[in-house]
């Protein structure tokens, strides 16, 4: 499961959001795209590894890019503003945001599906409803933190049909890979925990001892291991849970913009300083990809 990771710092609600207004933001789309110059990434809304190709996916205000040997690549020449962004399984990539500029429909994108890459999208549900700054997906089950209102919302059916849930206005949402009706999120004033799908929320009885503005877990793998959990504060410090609570692992440089968990001991994360990877839980980072704008 992957979220997208991914709305940062939670603090300062605005870059949480990544964008500033309910719509596409002036300066992006199809302007941007025509005037010759490519913007780059803009703000990162989140990145995930697809398990089909291997590759890193960033998903940002301004597109997304596939992360080959090659260096990034905007993918089909589309400016779209993807917020919410995870790959659910191999070649399957789930997303909301606001369209190209270039493109007809609805500011609000609602829950959009791609299985080719993120070469197409198409619709799923609430289009001109919702904006997920936040998804979290296991199995069929799936969370999004509708910025529109600040409600979480739950599908158990791949995203056709949603049930309302719990008003925390800007939030990080991560579920349970062990346990679909468990979700984690982020809050100012903690580790939030719901045992009901999203209905209600208390605070965790396992607080980090900084404020965390993203969590992950690594995938349900069928085996008894349990599924690895970290996160990082606005900071940038990374932390893992185990059995003797959250401890600090390592720091990211810059002002964190996304991260995962792409298996044990292994992250990516963006930042305002580029794109990096860690194999030592966060203890030393490599930077791939440089800041692209």
């Amino acid at each position: 499961m992957r979220i997208v990771r991914i709305l940062l710092p939670l603090v300062a609600a605005a870059a949480v959001a990544g964008c500033a207004a309910p719509g596409p933001s002036p300066g992006t789309g199809a302007a941007r795209a025509d005037a010759g110059s490519d913007p780059g990434f803009g703000h990162v809304h989140g990145i995930d590894l697809n398990p089909a190709d291997g590759l890193i996916y960033v998903a940002a205000h301004n597109g997304v890019f596939r992360l080959g040997p090659d260096g990034p690549r905007r993918i089909a020449d589309r400016y779209q503003d993807t917020m919410g962004f995870v790959v659910a399984g191999p070649d399957l990539f789930l997303a909301s945001g606001h369209p190209d500029l270039r493109e007809p429909g609805p500011p609000h994108l609602g829950l959009i599906r791609s299985t080719d890459r993120a070469q197409t999208w198409t619709s799923v549900s609430l289009a001109g409803e919702a904006d997920f700054h936040s998804l979290t997906v296991t199995g069929a089950t799936i969370y999004g933190l509708n910025s529109t209102d600040g409600l979480v919302m739950r599908s158990d059916d791949d995203g056709e049909n949603w049930q309302r849930g719990a008003e925390l206005g800007m939030a990080y949402l991560e579920a349970d890979p062990k346990d679909p009706l468990r979700v984690l999120a982020t809050a100012p004033d903690g580790l939030l925990e719901s045992t009901d799908g999203g209905l209600t929320f208390i605070a965790s009885s396992e607080q980090p001892p900084r404020l965390l503005a993203v969590v992950d877990h690594t995938e349900e793998d069928g085996s008894e291991t349990e599924p690895i959990l970290a996160g990082v504060d606005e900071a940038g410090g990374v932390w893992e849970f185990s059995d003797r609570g959250w401890s600090q692992t390592g720091t990211l440089s810059g002002a964190p913009q996304a991260f995962t968990v792409l298996a044990g001991g292994r992250y990516a994360a963006a930042t305002t300083e580029g794109v990096f990877t860690s194999d030592d839980a966060g203890r030393t980072w490599s930077r791939i990809i440089a800041p692209t704008g």
